[in-house]
């Protein structure tokens, strides 16, 4: 038996055909397509000063001046954006990226 691919090249009925560099092909496409959004201070340009003081509000970090009110991924007037920070050696335990404290004031 002859099989005849689209490029009317014989291929033996024993060989198969592999599809492994397609396959890689289609996962790096993929993965280039694929886009992360993370809610911490966006660095735009390296020859400007970014200032944290956690007075004044800074996008992806606080939202006004912070009052002791916690951390959370979804701030208001007061917290900070826990997207922004991630913490060890609390009372309460490790807070990662994200996270809500487990002692939260939320």
């Amino acid at each position: 038996m002859t099989v005849v691919n689209k490029w009317n090249r014989q291929l033996s009925p024993n060989k198969k055909v592999s599809f492994a560099g397609a396959s890689l092909l289609i996962f790096l496409l993929i993965g280039m397509l694929h886009t992360s959004s993370f809610g911490q201070l966006s660095v735009t340009s390296t020859a400007t000063p970014f200032t944290i003081d956690f007075d004044n509000t800074v996008a992806g970090v606080n939202v006004g001046q912070y009052n002791g009110t916690g951390f959370t991924p979804t701030p208001t007037a007061g917290q900070i954006n826990s997207n922004a920070f991630a913490l060890t050696g609390l009372s309460d335990g490790n807070l990662a990226f994200g996270d809500i404290p487990n002692n939260s004031v939320n």
